[in-house]
């Protein structure tokens, strides 16, 4: 555990995920093999950055995620919001 003298708090488990909380309330907490990281903060909207990592076939979970990050957005009311970049394709790549 490390606090900072600008109040950042900052712990690495065990398990090697960290967590990090700053001066305003904000949380982070990222997992131990660094594919997620949860963002919190009270009286907003809570977030979670999936990042992709690809198997032995090069191939992970976010297909559509061209460049494997999917950002999940938990809504108050229950509902999830998801964006991602995607592939759109135009003539001009094409061929």
């Amino acid at each position: 555990m490390m606090i900072r003298e600008d109040e950042i708090v900052s712990v690495t488990y065990k398990d090697g995920s960290k967590y990090c909380q700053h001066r305003d309330g904000t949380k982070f907490h990222t997992s131990a093999d660094q594919t997620e990281i949860r963002v919190e903060k009270r009286n907003f909207a809570s977030h979670i950055i999936k990042i992709e990592k690809k198997d032995l076939r090069g191939k992970g979970p976010y297909t559509r995620a061209l460049d494997g990050r999917v950002l999940e957005t938990y809504l108050p009311d229950g509902s999830k919001s998801q964006t991602f970049l995607d592939h759109v394709s135009t003539k001009k790549d094409s061929k």
